[in-house]
């Protein structure tokens, strides 16, 4: 006699659609339907007028933006729930929604597709990895992170203390810096600041764009090339290396790590943020499963934990790393500095 299974199989169900839920999320950020709604059109036919879609299709849409927490049915029409007041209405300080324009880029469905062949190859089966010089993807990845960058960089400014008497006047390394916001952020804290950008020379078109809009243009210089080649120069207070160590393997993570030591002065700092599971590699999800995007995306990265980290760090000759949170983010911070 055969019995009902005692486990429930949602938890599957819901996994193997879950595209379906990044995808509805997607939608509603390009038809700017929560900036529609904190304008004041709430009903399915006022968005649908200033989204240009169909009435059947936004009020299908927003439906299910409510049933995954985004919106909340209201009298007739819809609201926005605490979260997506914040986060998703591009009138907000703290707009995050262009980082679906990554987060489910065309190239990101695609590596994703294909996890099973990445497994068996050991990493990714891109014909254009990650890795590959001057890719296109970093110069939209630079625009779209850049409002995340800049309440990150903010916060790091501030656990670094830049500004603070004492911490003026600070000569700054910003090592694939993208946005350039994390080292934007020190300079508008310490007024003396002068940061040295390093990426791709197209990436640094939109750098050269963001530094002005920061107001630090005046204290940016540009290096454009390898991060591997170019000459970086040395006495650096500050290196800045903001999601990088993820995309290699740990022979050059310590390669790099040992370049940015020489780059610092004595007593100089390299403050490192990444995604970083726990030892047993456990947990926290977002680092776990963000080591599941590098085997996909890169050749042979993935995330690394805190004994990785001591380890190439100190292969490099720096001193043991402090580790630090962050509010309202999935990174943590590594500080390790170069002794005196």
């Amino acid at each position: 006699m055969s019995h009902e299974p005692v486990e429930s199989p949602l938890a599957i169900l819901e996994t193997l659609r879950a595209f379906q839920a990044s995808g509805a999320l997607r939608a509603a950020i390009e038809l700017d339907i929560f900036t529609w709604i904190a304008s004041g059109k709430r009903r399915a036919v006022e968005l649908a007028a200033g989204a240009q879609a169909s009435e059947r299709g936004v009020r299908i849409l927003c439906d299910a933006l409510a049933v995954m927490g985004f919106l909340v049915h209201q009298d007739d029409g819809y609201d926005l729930t605490p979260i997506s007041q914040i986060y998703l209405n591009r009138n907000s300080l703290f707009y995050l929604g262009s980082i679906s324009s990554i987060l489910t880029h065309d190239l990101m469905w695609r590596t994703f597709h294909n996890v099973a062949d990445a497994v068996r190859r050991g990493g990714s089966m891109l014909e254009l990895d990650g890795l590959a010089p001057d890719h296109p993807f970093w110069v939209e990845f630079a625009t779209a992170l850049a409002p995340a960058a800049s309440m990150t960089g903010a916060q790091i400014a501030e656990i670094l203390g830049a500004g603070a008497p004492g911490h003026e006047g600070w000569r700054v390394l910003d090592v694939a810096c993208g946005s350039g916001f994390y080292g934007f952020a020190v300079a508008q804290r310490d007024q003396q600041a002068q940061i040295t950008s390093v990426d791709w020379p197209a990436v640094l078109e939109r750098t050269r764009e963001f530094a002005r809009q920061a107001g630090v243009a005046s204290r940016v210089r540009y290096l454009p090339g390898d991060l591997f080649k170019v000459d970086y120069g040395d006495g650096y207070d500050l290196a800045l290396l903001t999601n990088i160590y993820h995309h290699f393997d740990k022979t050059n993570c310590v390669r790099l790590s040992e370049k940015i030591f020489r780059a610092l002065k004595p007593g100089g700092r390299a403050a490192i943020l990444e995604f970083i599971p726990n030892d047993a590699r456990t947990g926290p999800p977002a680092a776990i499963m963000f080591s599941l995007t590098m085997l996909v995306w890169t050749p042979a990265g993935e995330a690394y934990t805190l004994a990785d980290y001591r380890s190439i760090l100190e292969s490099a000759g720096f001193a043991e790393p402090v580790l630090h949170d962050l509010e309202h983010s999935p990174h943590q911070l590594l500080v390790a500095h170069r002794p005196r």
